[in-house]
């Protein structure tokens, strides 16, 4: 199928801020088993509102607010694979953007790299494979961030910040669900996130002047659901 479409959003508070999106998607079944989706995005935002803080030099108070910014935006691909061989599985999901051309807001943008914004990767992938043996639903995923660009400390105080990249992380996981244990409607399934405890962290799409924000990291957990 073909499906393509643009539309406008506009801030109700501000007619001077509003995003145009562009967005064309195509997908197709690539024999019995195979179903294939590409998404091409291009959306830019006009006079976004951005966030403000500062400190007054000669009484030393804090000020902060929201005022309109230069435009900023981004384009790319997604593409996606889902394949069907009962008892397995299969789903697979990739995605580019580039800020190029559109990041014209100082505080988000990537200086020597245009086509990176802040905080976020260019490129992420996902794959998980489902199989069922029985009544037991094995589903271990993967997880791929590419690089990301951010600020971090140099040691020199407050405002010592240099522009750093941290590297891709692959992000395991693996959940398994038991139907009907024992009893008809009783299910119990159990996952872990993060098993190898890469804890990719939360990056700051802006220079925040405070260390990254840490992810959880591994964790195990316990479901029980039951029908009356």
């Amino acid at each position: 199928g073909l499906r393509f479409g643009f539309h406008q959003l506009r801030a109700t508070s501000d007619p001077r801020s509003h995003v145009w999106v562009f967005e064309t998607e195509v997908g197709a079944g690539l024999g019995e088993n195979f179903y294939a989706t590409v998404n091409a995005f291009d959306s830019t935002i006009y006079q976004s509102f951005l966030y403000f803080y500062e400190l007054d030099v000669s009484t030393g108070e804090a000020i902060e607010g929201y005022e309109n910014g230069a435009k900023t935006g981004t384009r790319g691909v997604e593409l996606a694979l889902k394949a069907d061989f009962e008892p397995i599985r299969i789903s697979g999901h990739y995605s580019l953007y580039s800020a190029a051309g559109k990041g014209e807001i100082e505080t988000y943008v990537v200086e020597g790299h245009p086509s990176s914004l802040l905080a976020f990767a260019n490129h992420k992938g996902h794959l998980d494979v489902s199989v069922d043996v029985g009544s037991l639903s094995i589903t271990p995923a993967v997880t791929v961030i590419g690089p990301r660009w951010t600020f971090a400390a140099d040691g020199a105080g407050a405002r010592g910040r240099f522009l750093d990249q941290l590297p891709a992380a692959v992000v395991a996981d693996l959940a398994l669900f038991y139907r009907d244990l024992g009893v008809e409607g009783v299910d119990l399934g159990v996952s872990g996130h993060d098993l190898l405890d890469v804890v990719p962290g939360y990056a700051q799409p802006y220079d925040g002047i405070h260390a990254m924000l840490p992810s959880p990291g591994r964790e195990i957990m316990l479901e029980l659901h039951f029908a009356l």
